[in-house]
């Protein structure tokens, strides 16, 4: 099967959004719930990717979970489901089986937790599930008018970064678990932060984003000050921070149907181009000792989950082989 460029938008390139929000936010950031209650050579595929993904008990997944990639995988009618499996390609688990879109996968810190993006009634929310399958539930007991997507875990756990749809365009937000708060978040003297995929630095005390022309990458302090990283005459991807605070992963749009993958050195400002092709290498995610990157990649002629040499962009390994596709990978912290 081809990719389908219909669905790789849903998932990952929701640039422009024609969708019409009813209702509007009620107080800004820190009140509660503003916004509503209703509201290279290609190397061999590794065997244990191309088999039948077998059941793992529960006690065994949650053992694998502090080394554990999740993704998700296109389905036959359309659909697409979260996956998950070892960094070699093995010891496959299928998290998720609902009918229609699950995308976007994100680790807890504690391993115990994957949040992702799932349609909730014809938009997309925010879903949880624990990392053996158990305790499927939505992240906000009411839906909200416009669309969430993008989940991404605080430190703590106390708390996911979104993006959310307000007044017809995407801004940063935040969900408090404990009470399903949804609110905006941004630096000061600012109401509210237009762009896409917010992620926290691994002490949770700042937050880097793509901003909303597709070609700088900021960070800021809640309530506090904002700097630019990085600008590029290039639409830029998701931008992820290593776990030792030092690096960002990021992609670069050099033309049509082709990204590659760059990192940005923090201290330095040098960048390194990671991956060489004429194909869409996308979407990093990095290991947990930020030593490896997994990223999606359609080298192969569909989108499957690869990963490298976060220094080099070597030691290339193929890790999944799904019959329609596999995009978004998220690496255990």
């Amino acid at each position: 099967m081809s990719r389908s460029i219909s669905q790789v938008q849903v998932l990952r390139r929701r640039v422009a959004l024609a969708l019409a929000v009813p209702a509007a936010l009620a107080a800004c950031q820190g009140a509660a719930d503003p916004l509503g209650s209703d509201a290279a050579a290609d190397p061999s595929v590794p065997a244990a990717a191309a088999a039948v993904a077998p059941a793992l008990a529960p006690d065994l997944l949650v053992a694998l979970a502090t080394d554990r990639i999740t993704f998700s995988s296109f389905t036959a009618d359309g659909g697409a489901d979260i996956w998950s499996m070892d960094p070699q390609g093995g010891t496959l688990a299928h998290v998720t089986s609902f009918s229609g879109l699950e995308s976007e996968p994100s680790w807890s810190f504690d391993h115990k937790r994957i949040a992702f993006a799932r349609v909730r009634t014809t938009l997309s929310d925010i879903y949880l599930v624990n990392a053996d399958g158990t305790n499927k539930r939505w992240a906000r007991s009411t839906s909200y008018a416009g669309l969430i997507d993008e989940p991404s875990w605080s430190p703590d756990g106390t708390n996911l970064l979104v993006r959310v749809q307000y007044q017809g365009g995407m801004y940063l937000g935040k969900i408090q678990l404990a009470t399903g708060n949804l609110a905006l978040v941004a630096p000061a003297g600012v109401f509210a932060v237009a762009g896409s995929y917010p992620s926290y630095d691994p002490s949770g005390s700042s937050i880097i984003y793509l901003d909303n022309t597709y070609k700088a990458i900021r960070r800021f302090t809640p309530g506090g000050a904002q700097t630019t990283l990085l600008t590029s005459a290039n639409y830029l991807g998701r931008p992820v921070i290593s776990p030792d605070g030092t690096r960002i992963a990021y992609s670069v749009g050099l033309g049509i149907n082709n990204t590659e993958i760059y990192v940005l050195n923090l201290a330095t400002k040098v960048t390194k181009r990671l991956t060489f092709n004429s194909v869409d290498d996308d979407f990093p995610v990095w290991s947990p000792d930020g030593t490896r990157l997994a990223f999606e990649s359609y080298r192969t002629g569909k989108m499957q989950i690869w990963t490298m040499n976060s220094s080099t962009g070597g030691s290339l390994v193929r890790i999944t082989s799904k019959a329609y596709g596999a995009v978004t990978p998220s690496w255990g912290h």
